[in-house]
């Protein structure tokens, strides 16, 4: 009787470990955190130029434009993304999936209430494939850790010819690691998987990308009337 009990007990310890190791390689014990910084919805300025002018200007970064200086790029991270604007057929700027994923982004929350026409001179930002860069932010085992996202630049006619810009971070996630998991690829056994996950977007980046953008839209500006 004492030998089952034991038994029963070395069994028992046993299926609790192997949960442990389970969990533990799915990512369960894995603890991300968050800096202190000051958190802020909304990033935004009002430039000194009017709408025509800004758009122009930030179009330049992407599509070189005669009459505007062909040497303007984005300094940093943000040298090698991409940027379309709201005419492109390939921007991506699917309501349904931006509303799925808004529910820590009050500015992106915000900017699913636009009128469509309000939208119309958008810019989008993205980095390149799997481009990821050390978050100032989040930090994973006492290290910055890896981050990436999209920004939607908002352009919007502030008056006396002046524009707001507002900076918009999207679908922002970390990779921390890689955690063991199923697909539909893996078959009858687990794999494992780089464990990226979504978290609420970041002040740093998009106060970094605003003065970037601002930088380029005042540089030698002349309003466009």
């Amino acid at each position: 009787m004492k030998r089952k009990a034991t038994l029963s007990l070395v069994i028992a310890g046993l299926a609790l470990a192997s949960t442990l190791l389970l969990l533990a390689a799915q990512g369960r014990f894995k603890r991300l955190q968050k800096t202190t910084v000051r958190s802020v919805d909304f990033t935004e300025v009002i430039l000194p130029v009017n709408k025509l002018t800004a758009v122009k200007k930030i179009t330049a970064i992407s599509y070189r434009i005669v009459g505007i200086d062909r040497g303007v790029t984005l300094k940093g991270k943000f040298a090698d993304f991409s940027l379309s604007n709201s005419h492109d057929p390939s921007s991506a700027d699917d309501d349904y999936q931006l509303r799925a994923h808004s529910s820590d982004n009050p500015a992106l929350q915000r900017y699913l209430k636009l009128r469509p026409e309000s939208r119309r001179d958008n810019f989008y930002l993205s980095p390149r494939m799997d481009s990821y860069w050390p978050s100032s932010e989040y930090t994973y085992r006492g290290k910055p850790a890896q981050f990436t996202c999209n920004f939607i630049i908002h352009l919007e006619d502030a008056g006396n010819l002046t524009t707001k810009l507002e900076v918009i971070e999207t679908s922002p996630e970390v990779k921390i690691g890689e955690r063991l998991g199923k697909s539909a690829h893996t078959g009858p056994f687990p794999q494992f998987f780089l464990d990226i996950r979504q978290v609420p977007p970041t002040t740093e980046d998009r106060q970094e990308l605003l003065e970037a953008l601002e930088q380029t839209v005042k540089k030698d500006s002349n309003p466009v009337r």
